[in-house]
């Protein structure tokens, strides 16, 4: 048993010049190499593509603005109209997260409230519609539905699979003209030797 455990180690030394190992650790590194900067720059494309459009939050903040005038004016009646109105599903909550309007609220959309987001936050790579909260005046709140059409996830999966093309193209071509260099180089040895030896060298 010992015996065979100091050969393991000679024998690996022996086959690490050899062209299969060679190609083996190139293999590997390649792959692994494609892995990680997929990896890399699918999280930079996330935070890049992954949220709210800057006229789907230019709609909401003017929303917010809007709300905030008619609570001023104290009409709830009016802010009940106002928000149906609306093509986004939305609702002006206080401080407890009750609607301070008589409108119905759909259990769902009551559901959703726990987990609330901000204008800034990520979104999901899954197309989805998350609850957005935007902060009004005396501790109220505009909530509203993000729609789905307006998720950037449509494209995301899109962009996201011709980057990961993209980028095992390039890391193949490097490592190919990288192993082509590595094999090219004793055969030119080899060649330049059998004709200095066809030369009586």
């Amino acid at each position: 048993m010992s015996s065979s455990y100091f050969r393991c180690p000679s024998f690996i030394e022996k086959r690490k010049d050899g062209l299969t190992f060679q190609l083996f650790a190139y293999l590997t590194i390649i792959i692994v190499s494609i892995f990680i900067f997929q990896g890399i720059a699918e999280k930079a494309l996330m935070r890049a593509l992954l949220k709210v459009p800057d006229s789907v939050k230019s709609d909401m903040l003017d929303l917010a603005y809007q709300a905030d005038i008619l609570i001023e004016e104290g009409d709830m009646d009016e802010l009940a109209d106002w928000a149906n109105a609306q093509e986004y599903y939305l609702f002006v909550l206080d401080k407890d997260k009750h609607p301070i309007t008589h409108r119905h609220m759909h259990p769902h959309f009551e559901f959703k409230l726990r987990f609330l987001r901000d204008l800034d936050h990520q979104l999901d790579a899954q197309v989805n519609q998350p609850i957005l909260g935007i902060p009004l005046k005396h501790d109220n709140l505009l909530v509203v539905q993000f729609p789905r059409y307006f998720h950037p996830a449509h494209t995301f999966s899109t962009y996201s699979s011709l980057m990961k093309v993209f980028i095992a193209f390039v890391i193949l071509i490097l490592f190919s003209q990288i192993l082509s260099r590595r094999l090219q180089q004793p055969l030119d040895r080899l060649r330049e030797a059998s004709r200095r030896l066809a030369q009586g060298d």
